[in-house]
């Protein structure tokens, strides 16, 4: 017998929000075909936050990463429909379309010295960490 695997209440939470985003932008599916959200990988190491994403078939020029100093954004297109019209499909079930994915970031980085790098379908994103001067410790005289 399985037991039922029990989420966390964050996670239900978090489940529940992708449900109400991707209700909310079925009227914008309509007009063009979206693909399914590549799977992404984020971590830290204290100076920069790496981003790493499978996004295969897709060439450099198509792939667009706007950098925010508190986000990033990646999105994509493949438009072969020129392509598709010269031959008599039996399947096509490889994807044609666009998508677009907005990654909140948990530090603020350096839009500006920011890099990327594509190569065998994974883009790579270096963001560089800025120093939270808030967090600044400092000495106040009191009179």
């Amino acid at each position: 017998m399985r037991l039922p695997i029990k989420k966390s209440p964050a996670a239900s939470i978090e489940s529940i929000h992708d449900d109400i985003d991707r209700l909310l932008s079925q009227p914008f599916r309509a007009l063009e075909r979206e693909a399914p959200l590549p799977s992404l990988d984020m971590w830290e190491d204290g100076n920069n936050i790496y981003i790493e994403t499978d996004i295969p078939g897709m060439e450099i020029k198509d792939i667009n990463i706007n950098v925010r100093n508190d986000s990033v954004t990646i999105s994509a297109r493949r438009d072969a429909s020129k392509e598709r019209s010269e031959k008599d499909y039996y399947y096509s079930e490889r994807f044609l379309g666009s998508f677009y994915r907005e990654i909140d970031l948990p530090s603020t980085v350096d839009s500006s010295k920011s890099s990327a790098d594509y190569k065998n379908g994974v883009l790579k994103i270096t963001l560089p960490v800025i120093a939270d001067e808030s967090s600044k410790s400092i000495k106040i005289n009191v009179k």
